[in-house]
């Protein structure tokens, strides 16, 4: 058992891990400004994808592989 702050948890493998895991849907972040000030991108935006149609279908039909 490793303990972490006021839990213990037991040592697991990748397996055991992964039993109790799962994959949400993938989001999509609406990013609309209603100011008109420039702004600095966020890490988020920095490191984002551009939606697009391609993008989505992509998406979509990854996550409907994996289903």
């Amino acid at each position: 058992m490793a303990n972490v702050g006021l839990y213990s948890l037991p040592a697991s493998t990748s397996a055991e891990f992964m039993e109790f895991s799962t994959i949400p849907p993938f989001k999509v972040y609406f990013n609309i400004d209603f100011t008109g000030k420039p702004k600095k991108k966020s890490k988020r935006e920095k490191k984002s994808i551009s939606l697009t149609e391609e993008n989505f279908r992509r998406l979509n039909e990854s996550y409907n592989a994996l289903k």
